[in-house]
């Protein structure tokens, strides 16, 4: 086999021609990929999230929480107030009851010791109005 000058050089051209074609498409490819690059850096920039943005969200969601306790420990307590003082009041009812059944028991004592004259009128009318529920006086 032998090589010429001619055969040499046309191998050569082809290969240059090759060669051309390939860092065409080489340069092509490499401003597609920039192209890329730079959407995908764009995409990154306006859509995930920074440091300071999470703060921030964190921040937020802290003072939502915050107001959402403070509501509902106002409203708690309030429920508890309101649960207590009906409490109360039915205890009051309760304790009243209790103490006008047993002041009428002490009249009826103090009205049977005025009858069997143990007592005058005047110390019985005193008597009976000392009590928790007092008498208006007889006339």
């Amino acid at each position: 086999m032998e090589v010429t000058l001619q055969t040499l050089d046309t191998k050569l051209g082809s290969l240059d021609t090759k060669l051309d074609t390939f860092f065409g498409q080489f340069r092509q490819f490499a401003a597609v990929t920039e192209e890329a690059h730079q959407e995908i850096m764009e995409f990154m920039r306006d859509n995930l999230v920074t440091h300071e943005d999470l703060k921030t969200s964190i921040n937020e969601a802290e003072a939502r929480i915050k107001s959402e306790l403070r509501l509902d420990i106002a409203r708690s307590t309030n429920q508890i107030m309101n649960y207590v003082d009906k409490k109360d009041a039915d205890y009051k009812g309760e304790l009243i009851s209790s103490l006008r059944k047993e002041d009428v028991k002490v009249d009826q004592t103090i009205v049977e010791l005025e009858n069997h004259e143990i007592f005058s009128d005047t110390e019985s009318a005193r008597l009976q109005s000392l009590g928790p529920f007092r008498k208006a006086p007889v006339l």
